[in-house]
């Protein structure tokens, strides 16, 4: 090689994924040496640009495939080929390494002079013959090649006389629409072109020799968008990233040294995705084991919907030949076709395709050792990053490209000019393997073009170990609960609950399993779901043994400090309500009155409604009820707490963005409940430095710091003669600290729960014309004898009100929480199974509320009428599965009263004066679960009621 040279330190060859994370690694650890990179297309992409088949994607997440230090952005974790080559070009921008890059640049060949210490390049420039001279090269380009495919022989092809393309130089402007076309291949390739050809195409068929084994896994993840929402981005990223590597590992791992059990697990998750005339067994069920091929990945099931179309189907079986109109089968079928597609693999290489020289010995990487997966043995100064040889993709060849750098930085400390990997005599000896731990055919008969690495079986042993202690782990945690029924994966992980959790419809979630397997319902490896109302009292019962579950740990509000929610001992617990207690109570807070607080917000909420939102025949004002019965409870917790209300109902705004926060920590709510311990890892630090802080100008920090201001300024009054709740507080004892919790524990859990309530009950209401008929007669009837707003006394006289209002709740507990309870060391028998000690009993208010074994067949139908037409057992029985929803004995809600009495009240002024009609009748209001039942969007027209009815 001659000519004019370019030197630089390092040469990177290959600009796709590797070569860019490599040079970005290059610029972190090595700024002080130059470098370039040298691409062979005329763009950044690599693979990701070169094919063009239809369809084209990963089939990995993009938070593992992508680069470790650009976050993928995108909604969709299995991207298009365009999605990643347009996140390269912004990765590339956002490092500087544009400049860093030479298009057009491929490498022709390499030489290493021992006397120069340095390679010499002969690269291709549009045709133009160029020589970079360089200390260090690492080649990342990939490992098969762009001119060449994998050489398979198909008997007949020639003599098609339709049209034959491989998917590696797939033509721009084919037109299939309508047409019949045949994938040759039961490959990643295939699996991905198949449901983008079926789209347009007339027939579809998929022909494989022998199957593989195909998985679906999801393009959105609601565990992300949790993280996402709970933590800063670049935090919730890290976390994903590092989620998602463990999981690709450990299910590798899992798979390769459990195979047998592997097998079992992926038929099923084949079986139930496929049609039901497609035999899992003759398509599905290689021969090899998982991942000694790889497996095929498909997003949210694409490629088994393709299969549920009458356009698409799936063959296996061998070709005997093609003819001029198809394919005949070795069975005798013939298969009819415009195209066939060739997607029979890739034609494996190291180096580009090039073999390297040293001293003008050609080495020939077949017969040679790889050095940790990224050098080879008597090649000097040249490494190679390469994603596929790693379970970990990107994270891999990061590790690959990272120890290449290391070794250069070794040779800087050292002053040495070459380093080279040499083999042990002793280690040739050893048995040899290839790097890469497939069968697929295209690997096989690339080996000679593979370096080796030596195999002693102790890694493999150590895996395995691993793997089997936490194995048997597992199954000793699934057998302790093993004889209570339940979905068949809640006894191994808490993911079934989850996955509840995640879709914002827990509650059905939990009713959907109880109405499946009973009133006792193993939900997770250590937990159960009781919705027998006589359990749930008898483990609240002021003598019962049972104690609070690590369920309530995720009530913590302040980091190491516990609170009356989140305190589980029970002696300390038992006397943070005692000091509690007398603020609750409506008869020692008689001279203040809660009542008259209640009534005060009332009347506000009434005239919010009367100037802004009052319809008429020729206007209409809609308003979202679901915001306004907020605003409504919030300021009622003011004013009877604290004696003054925060604002909302007469700003008629959700001040510091609570309402807007609420809502958005509902899947952080849901996350912490099933996984107690996120809580107490994110009040540790660092974590603990993102929590809600007084200083905060919004949301739960700024709610925090209101209520320590307006602690501070009551207990720096001393002893008053005031009799609110704030002052029964401060003269039963408790403290700064306390009281703060307290408020903020009222505000947050007093104003979700009855405002949910609320809403449900109108809503109910506005869907039962009769029930709505019948509550406006009574009220009618005794509107001129009552005061207005309507006594708390006086609502007890008014047998429907009552009726309406329990209705509701026993529909719609505002509580969704499972509030588990722990069973007692001795264990205990709940509805004939035996609960061992430690067990966590989670209490279904919502599935009790709608067991048709307590209500009846009609259980979910909103008939107030069951409460007034009931016999006097019936009805104690019925209340008594109605009381557990504000909790029993030691646990029971201390702000029942309060919410009982602002609920009636309520829903006699409103329906006295007014007609209610929803916008959306096929969905009016939208609701979803967190701890508490939570809604938006209940819109609503408001109607004035004539004088003569009101």
């Amino acid at each position: 090689m001659g000519g004019s040279a370019e030197h630089h330190d390092i040469l990177v060859i290959g600009a796709g994924l590797s070569g860019i994370n490599t040079a970005h690694v290059l610029n972190q650890r090595l700024p002080h040496r130059s470098y370039t990179i040298l691409e062979a297309q005329s763009a950044i992409g690599g693979t990701w640009r070169f094919f063009r088949y239809p369809g084209f994607r990963s089939d990995s997440f993009m938070t593992a495939f992508g680069l470790p230090w650009y976050p993928w952005k995108h909604k969709h974790k299995m991207a298009q080929a365009g999605e990643i080559v347009e996140y390269l070009e912004e990765a590339v921008d956002a490092a500087g390494l544009r400049d860093k890059i030479r298009f057009r640049h491929k490498m022709l060949a390499c030489e290493w002079r021992t006397d120069e210490q340095n390679w010499k390049i002969e690269v291709d420039v549009d045709g133009q013959r160029k020589i970079f001279i360089a200390n260090f090269v690492i080649s990342c380009v990939g490992y098969y090649a762009y001119d060449k495919a994998f050489p398979t022989t198909i008997p007949g092809l020639k003599g098609f006389g339709g049209q034959v393309v491989h998917p590696q130089w797939w033509p721009e402007n084919l037109d299939y629409s309508g047409k019949r076309v045949i994938v040759i291949g039961s490959g990643a390739t295939a699996i991905t072109v198949v449901p983008s050809l079926a789209e347009k195409a007339g027939m579809v068929t998929m022909l494989q020799r022998s199957p593989s084994f195909v998985i679906s896994r999801p393009t959105t993840s609601s565990l992300d968008s949790c993280l996402k929402s709970l933590l800063p981005f670049s935090l919730a990223y890290w976390l994903i990233y590092w989620k998602d590597v463990f999981l690709e590992v450990f299910s590798t791992q899992f798979l390769l040294n459990f195979p047998a059990l592997g097998r079992k697990v992926l038929m099923g998750e084949m079986q139930k995705a496929l049609p039901k005339d497609i035999d899992v067994n003759v398509h599905f069920n290689p021969r090899y084991n998982p991942f000694q091929q790889r497996l095929c990945m498909c997003p949210d099931e694409d490629f088994f919907k393709a299969l549920h179309q009458d356009n698409c189907e799936i063959v296996t079986d061998t070709i005997e030949t093609v003819t001029k109109d198809g394919i005949l089968l070795k069975s005798g079928r013939k298969l009819e076709a415009d195209i066939i597609v060739t997607a029979t693999g890739l034609y494996f290489q190291l180096f580009g395709g090039i073999a390297p020289l040293v001293d003008g010995q050609p080495i020939e990487v077949g017969s040679h050792y790889a050095w940790r997966g990224c050098m080879v043995d008597s090649v000097p100064n040249m490494g190679f990053v390469m994603g596929y040889v790693t379970t970990s993709w990107t994270p891999g060849a990061d590790i690959m490209a990272k120890t290449l750098i290391s070794v250069i930085t070794e040779m800087e400390k050292t002053g040495s000019t070459s380093v080279m990997p040499v083999l042990d005599e002793k280690d040739r000896s050893k048995p040899q393997k290839l790097p890469v731990s497939a069968t697929s055919s295209y690997f096989v008969k690339a080996a000679d073009r593979m370096p080796k690495v030596t195999d002693d079986g102790r890694s493999r042993l150590v895996t395995i170990v691993l793997l089997v202690a936490q194995l048997f782990r597992l199954v000793r945690r699934w057998s302790r609960l093993r004889h209570i029924p339940g979905p068949a994966s809640a006894g191994w992980a808490s993911w079934w609950q989850c996955r509840g959790a995640l879709s914002g419809r827990y509650h059905e979630h939990l009713k959907n399993a109880a109405d499946q397997f009973g009133p006792l319902v193993r939900i997770g490896p250590n937990e159960v779901l009781s919705t027998d109302p006589v359990v749930l009292r008898s483990m609240s019962a002021v003598r019962s043994t049972y104690t609070r579950g690590d369920f309530y740990s995720s009530g913590r509000i302040v980091p190491g400090v516990d609170n009356v929610v989140s305190e589980r001992d029970e002696a300390k617990h038992k006397f943070m309500r005692a000091k509690m207690a007398p603020g609750y109570s409506y008869k020692e807070n008689e001279g203040f009155g809660f009542e008259a607080g209640i009534d005060r917000q009332l009347l506000n909420f009434i005239s919010l409604i009367d100037r802004k939102y009052l319809s008429t025949t020729s206007e209409s004002r809609p308003l979202d009820l679901a915001e306004k019965t907020q605003f409504f409870a919030l300021d009622v917790i003011g004013d009877v707490s604290f004696g003054e209300p925060f604002g909302y109902l007469t700003k008629d705004e959700d001040l510091f963005q609570y309402n807007e926060i609420n809502a958005s920590s509902l899947p952080v709510m849901n996350m912490v409940s099933v996984y107690p311990w996120l809580g107490r890892v994110v009040h540790r630090w660092p974590l603990s430095l993102l929590l809600p802080r007084e200083e905060d100008q919004v949301g739960f920090g700024r709610l925090m710091g209101f209520e320590r201001h307006f602690v501070r300024k009551r207990l720096a009054e001393g002893i008053t003669t005031r009799k609110d709740m704030m002052q029964m507080h401060i003269s039963n004892g408790m403290n700064e600290e306390e009281l703060i919790q307290q408020a903020f524990i009222s505000t947050v859990a007093g104003s979700n729960t009855t405002a949910h309530a609320l809403r449900m009950i109108i809503l109910s209401l506005i869907a039962n014309p009769n029930a709505y008929r019948s509550l406006i007669a009574e009220i009618r009837k005794v509107t001129s004898s009552v005061s207005s707003p309507i006594s708390w006394a006086q609502t007890q006289t008014l047998p429907y009100l009552q009726a309406v209002i329990r209705e509701g709740l026993r529909m719609w507990p505002p509580v969704a929480g499972l509030g588990f309870k722990q069973v007692p060391p001795e264990g205990d028998t709940i509805n004939g199974f035996f609960v061992p000690g430690g067990t966590q009993v989670g209490q279904g208010f919502y599935a009790v509320g709608r067991s048709r074994l307590v209500w009846g067949d009609d259980a979910d139908v909103f008939r107030p009428e069951r409460w007034l037409l009931a016999d006097e057992d019936r009805l104690r029985d019925m209340i008594a599965a109605f009381d557990t929803h504000f909790g029993h004995g030691k646990y029971s809600c201390l702000g029942k009263p309060i919410a009982l009495m602002e609920i009636h009240k309520a829903v006699f002024e409103l329906f006295k004066r007014y007609d209610f009609a929803v916008l959306n009748a096929e969905r009016p209001i939208k609701t979803q679960t967190s701890v508490f039942l939570f809604a938006s969007d209940f819109w609503v027209t408001i109607t004035q009621r004539n004088d003569e009815e009101n």
